[in-house]
């Protein structure tokens, strides 16, 4: 083997270290990214039911001020 040959083993084996870093911290970037999905599809969830509450919320306290209201002008008559 000559000088030549070394180095380009060499060169090799550093070209495979850093390709193999490259490729672990995209791995990391992707399951970062996977995780910030999750929770952001989390939050819609949440978001849509506080939504689905509210509203439903929001129909019964105004069926129960339109029975009072109708209730006080029955008596007030």
């Amino acid at each position: 083997m000559t000088a030549f040959d070394r180095d380009a083993v060499q060169l090799l084996g550093e070209l495979n270290g850093k390709v193999d870093r490259i490729l672990c911290e995209l791995q990391k970037i992707s399951d970062k990214q996977k995780d910030h999905e999750d929770r952001l599809d989390n939050h819609d969830r949440v978001i849509e039911r506080h939504s689905t509450y509210f509203r439903v919320v929001g129909f019964v306290v105004s069926i129960i001020v339109a029975v009072l209201g109708a209730i006080v002008s029955f008596f007030k008559s």
